[in-house]
């Protein structure tokens, strides 16, 4: 199960996606990017350094579905810090590109 941390920067939305032991909300990801959509910011940037290797593909869905949603506002959707099962799911998850993977929040954009 995931649970998220949103911080609000100017011109930025960031995420902090983690991984929790105990039950959470399994579209906690899901609502976090629907309110980083409606604010309207040109970058939400996600930090997956705390997403489990068991929730990479569940994780993975979300970020593929709300990538087209994102993109058609003109929106950049960034994955940072992805761990190697989320990395294969984004990449072999489907036919269309996913969001951008980026090694850190620091990182230039691609």
């Amino acid at each position: 199960m995931l649970a998220v941390y949103p911080v609000p920067l100017p011109g930025r939305y960031v995420l902090i996606v983690a991984s929790a032991r105990q039950v959470a909300d399994p579209h906690a990801l899901a609502r976090a990017l629907h309110r980083a959509w409606r604010r309207g910011p040109p970058r939400v940037w996600l930090d997956c350094s705390l997403v489990a290797a068991a929730d990479a593909g569940a994780t993975a869905r979300v970020l593929r579905a709300c990538h087209g949603a994102f993109a058609k506002r003109g929106m950049a959707l960034l994955v940072a810090h992805a761990g190697a099962d989320l990395r294969r799911a984004l990449v072999l998850g489907g036919a269309s590109p996913g969001p951008v993977l980026v090694e850190s929040l620091v990182a230039p954009l691609p």
